[in-house]
């Protein structure tokens, strides 16, 4: 959590790091670069929708919640949102994205193995295998084109970019 919120300042433009570097374009951290603190991020992220799952079952199981179990998965969806938008946005790099959308395609495929119906299950699971499929048919693409400059706007971005 707190490699997370030592995020913030550095992106916008509070020069707390005594060891200076370039924080401008990118956030930098008690990790090292933003790469690595965007795939640390990646890999908490998942622990934590799990957790706001837990805190859901725990609220729905009962006719009348907790108060407690509220106020957990209220602060287990803050943590996911900074999460997310440290690794999307500030990260200010793709490989951290495309390993957070590649997690997200294999806990989706989890979640579908959840679904009793055998034919939804199977519908929704070929679907997803087929999204996937897909986008890396468009990363193979974007690989095959690299010298055409045809293509150099879809390949220049980060997913989100804040300038």
């Amino acid at each position: 959590m707190i490699s997370l919120l030592a995020c913030f300042p550095s992106k916008l433009w509070v020069k707390d790091r005594p060891w200076g570097g370039d924080t401008v374009e990118r956030v930098a951290g008690n990790m090292g670069n933003s790469i690595f603190i965007a795939a640390y991020l990646v890999m908490t992220f998942f622990i934590t929708v799990y957790r706001i799952a837990d805190s859901f079952v725990a609220i729905f199981a009962t006719d009348q919640p907790k108060w407690s179990d509220v106020a957990r998965a209220a602060c287990y969806i803050l943590i996911t949102l900074f999460n997310a938008i440290v690794v999307l946005i500030l990260a200010g790099s793709r490989g951290p994205q495309l390993g957070w959308l590649g997690g997200l395609m294999f806990f989706g495929l989890l979640m579908v193995q959840v679904i009793r119906k055998r034919r939804v299950r199977f519908g929704l699971t070929i679907g997803l295998v087929g999204v996937g499929v897909v986008g890396a048919a468009f990363l193979l693409f974007l690989n095959a084109t690299r010298n055409d400059p045809r293509f150099e706007g879809v390949r220049a971005f980060p997913l989100f970019k804040l300038n």
